[in-house]
């Protein structure tokens, strides 16, 4: 039996198939309803353009579309949608919402989202990106030679060389000496590495506030392990303002040793390079 033309099936106002042929075309249609809002096609070839198949599915205005061009190239599009292959290995470059693909992977105008606690490789996996992204409770962190090297938490803080920092910034090692290093490539000699402690007198970071007379300003602090296993300090070096804002303020050096109790003054060097020792 040879058919010419369009063959319909329970074609009524509401719902009808159809399968049809044009030139270089097959085609398989399905209406759901009689203004066309939900629709799927399933097909080779398209007037005016090079198909080696396609598969449209309209709903209203959504559309989902997967076409495989004549080169081989495929093309995805709609708004939701899953597309679900196993194991698929891709030999060309894969764009995500975007053309002009010229890296293996390019997303555009969007975001990839893992998640909580998976990570990006490289290699043999010893080195990695992880996250979750749990409000407050949340992480980043980096590893290398499966360890991690770097975290950053949900409430700010930073470790280096560990995954539970105590501090804003906290580095942490297992080597012989815990060495920070602060380099200044120059050859003026007034230029130098700095570490700079600063304080300003508001707790919100919008303006600044002038700091006042008997504020501490800044201080390094020193800690022991006690035989109970806590941090315990021995000794501290801080600065503390002396006299009220102004344009030039001026301040005092305490430096603290303890001795088998909490630390206490043992040097002052006044605003006016004056030191006084304690005992």
């Amino acid at each position: 039996t040879t058919l010419n033309g369009v063959v319909k099936i329970n074609a009524g106002t509401a719902i009808y198939q159809e399968v049809r042929t044009h030139t270089d075309q097959f085609a398989v249609t399905q209406y759901q309803k009689s203004d066309g809002t939900a629709l799927w096609n399933l097909g080779t070839g398209d007037d005016g353009d090079d198909y080696r198949f396609y598969l449209y599915n309209y709903q209203g205005t959504d559309t989902t579309q997967l076409e495989i061009m004549a080169d081989n190239a495929w093309k995805f599009m709609g708004s939701s949608y899953a597309f679900n292959v196993g194991n698929a290995t891709f030999a060309g470059k894969v764009g995500i919402n975007g053309g002009g693909v010229v890296h293996p992977l390019e997303v555009a105008g969007g975001h990839i989202k893992l998640d909580n606690d998976k990570s990006l490789t490289w290699g043999d996996t010893y080195t990695a990106v992880s996250g979750n992204g749990a409000n407050t409770t949340g992480h980043l962190s980096l590893a290398t030679s499966d360890l991690i090297r770097f975290k950053i938490l949900g409430d700010g803080k930073i470790g280096i060389g560990t995954s539970v920092p105590a501090f804003l910034l906290e580095i942490s090692g297992k080597a012989d000496n815990v060495a920070t290093g602060i380099t200044c490539f120059s050859d003026g000699s007034s230029e130098s590495a700095i570490l700079a402690l600063r304080k300003v007198n508001n707790d919100d970071g919008s303006t600044m506030t002038g700091t006042t007379d008997g504020q501490d300003i800044g201080s390094i602090n020193f800690y022991g392990t006690d035989s109970g296993g806590a941090f315990d300090p021995v000794g501290s070096i801080f600065m503390e303002q002396t006299g009220a804002s102004a344009a030039a303020l001026s301040g005092t050096m305490y430096f603290q040793t303890a001795n088998g109790g909490s630390p206490t003054t043992a040097l002052t060097l006044g605003k006016s390079q004056n030191a006084t020792f304690a005992g």
